[in-house]
């Protein structure tokens, strides 16, 4: 098994390194994205969707235009054929 162990004080940081994420604590994550268990079933279809995100032609987004817009453009500036 693959366990990350993260310091508690990491908890509190954001997710910067993600575009429109950046509000977005550490904590607030599920287990198995960026910590704890990355040989779970979830983290593992996590990264094989992020393997072919880039031959990818189409993203289903269970958001709002409205909510999301910096994350929207992200997938828009990623996926040409999106609109």
């Amino acid at each position: 098994m693959a366990w990350t162990v993260v310091n508690l004080a990491h908890f509190v940081e954001t997710l910067r390194f993600i575009s429109g994420m950046e509000k977005i604590r550490l904590k607030d994550t599920q287990e198995g994205v960026v910590f704890g268990n990355l040989d779970s079933v979830f983290s593992k279809m996590l990264h094989q969707m992020g393997l072919v995100f880039p031959c990818s032609t189409a993203v289903f987004i269970n958001s709002f235009e409205e909510l999301d817009p910096t994350i929207l453009f992200f997938f828009c500036s990623k996926i040409t054929s999106l609109f």
